[in-house]
């Protein structure tokens, strides 16, 4: 099943893709019982996929591990993140469908029974979580019916409310949660800012896509992008503010943007002429702060290019 790709499904798929960080991962939040019985020489193995249906890709992603008991038996874990802005109260529902899912795939390819699934769910919204842990406990039935009800539970990683420095022991897997539970709202200040700068990992391998994460989920302005890097990356804070640069004029060049945001268009194609060449002559300024949007993009096109700030002016649309 291939959905549509969501900022928040490129942040997690990336940690769950690098077999070490989803170690590491696994290793912070399955419950320990179920590590316990785990075969220490066989790691959980990512599979490629996702099994949520259409409605439930607005607002979750997913990622399937094949693992191998002590027993030599097979085992699967299931991580779903639930990044809903309001509470869920059919998430126990929707899990054992997209459970289901998994296990329709298990039988099509012929692997004989279903095998057992251990269900995760990282939540990172603001309200606090209050959907029952199972479909079980949905279900109001008295208790002669319990061996008819099966729990189908899964356990919870509340992500908000851990601690950021208890988030994992993985120094990049604690950037990419970290990056989850602040940055799901547009009213992130400069705290929370400040805490995925600080969680960032030099050169590793989440760095850039955290970045590029911030840039497409949250309406930062280059100041204060700049201002919090400057605090919590003094040494580094030119080349992840580069990195996030060029995010942002890709944004532009594939999305267009509104008048409203020519002016902030036109402050980051200036600081980045400024950092490429030095000292923007006043005449080439004005031009910018007085282009259009379209002529902002055809701008950001050339200066991805152009060697000097003349091949620049040079190229740039004319009036």
């Amino acid at each position: 099943m291939s959905l549509p790709s969501h900022p928040h499904d490129t942040l997690f798929r990336a940690l769950v893709s690098a077999p070490p960080l989803a170690a590491a991962l696994l290793a912070d939040y399955l419950p320990v019982p179920v590590a316990a019985l785990l075969d220490p020489d066989m790691p959980p193995e990512h599979v490629e996929g996702t099994f949520i249906d259409e409605e439930g890709a607005r607002s979750q992603c997913d990622a399937l591990f094949q693992a191998r008991l002590r027993t030599g038996k097979p085992l699967h874990i299931y991580a779903l993140v639930e990044h809903k802005s309001h509470i869920d109260e059919t998430t126990p529902l929707q899990l054992l469908g997209y459970m289901v899912n998994i296990w329709r795939r298990d039988l099509a390819k012929g692997t004989g029974g279903l095998r057992p699934i251990v269900p995760l769910v990282f939540y990172h919204g603001r309200q606090e979580w209050r959907v029952p842990l199972s479909v079980a406990a949905m279900v109001d039935a008295p208790e002669v019916l319990a061996p008819y009800v099966r729990d189908f539970a899964y356990t919870l990683h509340d992500l908000g409310r851990i601690a950021p420095e208890r988030l994992s022991r993985d120094p990049e897997v604690r950037s990419a949660l970290v990056t989850l539970a602040v940055a799901t709202t547009t009213d992130m200040g400069p705290e929370d800012l400040d805490l995925i700068g600080a969680a960032l990992v030099a050169d590793g391998v989440m760095e850039r896509v955290i970045l590029r994460y911030l840039a497409a989920v949250q309406d930062l302005t280059p100041t204060a992008m700049e201002t919090s890097l400057r605090r919590t990356q003094p040494e580094r804070w030119e080349v992840l503010m580069g990195t996030m640069a060029e995010t942002w004029i890709e944004q532009g060049l594939s999305e267009g943007l509104s008048q409203g945001r020519a002016e902030g268009k036109a402050e980051l194609l200036l600081r980045q002429m400024e950092r490429r060449f030095g000292e923007v002559p006043d005449t080439v300024r004005t031009r910018v702060t007085g282009a259009t949007t379209d002529e902002l993009d055809a701008w950001s096109d050339v200066l991805l290019e152009a060697a000097t700030l003349e091949d620049v002016v040079a190229l740039a649309p004319q009036r």
